[in-house]
């Protein structure tokens, strides 16, 4: 899995096991005139391609980092998390790939504290938001029924997983929305990364959080890949705007077992800040 790693990270698994009828056009639309001008659709060079895939080859799906805390004890808060009703808020190309990342990782959240009839609405969410950046279905009729004939069964989930991750990726790469992708991808990273700092709350090292720092020593060590994947994209304002606020963060950032209590609290909060940008982008 490669470029849309981010992409429903394990939000194939809610519609196995919570969704019946997923096959079924979305009711809902959000609009969306600016797919094909988008300026994040210019091409990217052979070696630019080459350096992009690998940049996000690199990065961890934000299902492989939250299902740690799969069976944890630590508490479930799903106020951390991007509201489903706010998909009628993204009309532009840009917020609709940042937040295919959002709800991606928010699923993947839902989907480690076994949540998984709550996370319909969001399935539903990332769905509108793949049709309207024109990322070809992957839930038609035959493949949901796939994974309804296969609920129980592990492999079979993951290799459908795979192919459906294979189709995405092709298509994107394909058509030449490499900004796009990258969005996706800063849209999971940032948001595994505010979760994970918001579950910490502040709290300093202990034996009760040593899952959470460990989650993220691990997702900062992606930091200066996420930086160098927006940085591909220099003309762009809202790229340029999330490579800056990035930048901003890893110069406040330090290996997570030295923060002392006010710096995490100061990195989480401009973590937050970081987070409710991408949120809010229409």
């Amino acid at each position: 899995m490669t470029l849309t790693k981010y992409i429903f990270s394990g939000f194939f698994v809610a519609a196995v096991l919570s969704i019946g009828g997923c096959g079924d056009t979305p009711t809902e639309t959000v609009k969306n005139d600016s797919v094909k001008e988008n300026p994040l659709m210019r091409n990217l060079s052979e070696t630019e391609q080459v350096e992009l895939r690998k940049i996000i080859a690199s990065i961890p799906i934000p299902f492989e980092i939250m299902n740690r805390v799969s069976g944890s004890g630590l508490p479930y808060k799903k106020e951390f998390l991007n509201p489903d009703a706010n998909v009628s808020k993204y009309n532009t190309a840009e917020g609709q790939a940042l937040n295919i990342g959002v709800y991606g990782a928010d699923m993947a959240y839902m989907i480690a504290f076994e949540r998984l009839g709550e996370s319909g609405a969001y399935l539903k969410s990332v769905r509108i938001l793949a049709d309207a950046v024109v990322i070809p279905t992957v839930f038609d009729e035959a493949s949901m029924n796939r994974y309804q004939l296969n609920s129980d069964k592990h492999d079979s989930v993951q290799m459908m997983m795979h192919e459906s991750y294979t189709r995405i990726d092709s298509t994107l790469q394909s058509n030449e929305r490499f900004g796009l992708a990258a969005l996706v991808v800063a849209g999971g990273w940032i948001e595994s990364l505010y979760i994970t700092t918001q579950q910490l709350n502040g709290e300093a090292k202990s034996d009760s959080n040593q899952l959470l720092y460990d989650m993220l020593d691990e997702q900062q060590k992606h930091m200066d890949n996420v930086i160098s994947m927006l940085a591909m994209f220099p003309n762009d304002s809202l790229m340029k705007q999330l490579h800056d606020d990035i930048a901003e963060y890893k110069k406040l950032s330090s290996p997570a077992a030295e923060y002392t209590p006010e710096e995490l609290i100061a990195v989480t909060a401009h973590l937050a800040g970081i987070r409710a940008k991408l949120v809010s982008i229409q």
